[in-house]
């Protein structure tokens, strides 16, 4: 069972990357335009979504992509949470997966 269902979050959800395409190998980090080019496309998405409430920012990179790229803009619209990314690099840090469920079981009692 995933960490998701664990609490409670799994109707409902919809799971999207910053980097919506395929870079590469897990090594191949995206760059700046990459980013930008994701918040772009992220935007385009938040516009057919017109029902959501809550965005988890999941890690570094869609943290930075939305504090440069979206914040400003849309950052009063959605409550926005920010947690550690759920892989295997980040989840092995002391804490970081609890950290992670932690996140999520705040999203069931806001969309509640």
């Amino acid at each position: 069972m995933g960490d998701s269902q664990r609490c409670g979050l799994h109707e409902h959800v919809l799971a999207w990357n910053i980097m919506p395409w395929v870079l590469g190998r897990a090594s191949v980090k995206p760059t700046g335009q990459e980013i930008e080019q994701g918040a772009i496309e992220l935007r385009g998405l938040l516009d057919l979504l017109p029902e959501l409430r809550v965005i988890v920012l999941a890690g570094r990179k869609a943290q930075d992509g939305w504090d440069t790229h979206l914040d400003l803009e849309l950052g009063g619209e959605y409550r926005v949470l920010r947690t550690v990314h759920p892989a295997g690099q980040s989840f092995a840090q002391v804490g970081a997966r609890e950290r992670f469920t932690a996140t999520l079981a705040k999203v069931v009692e806001l969309v509640r």
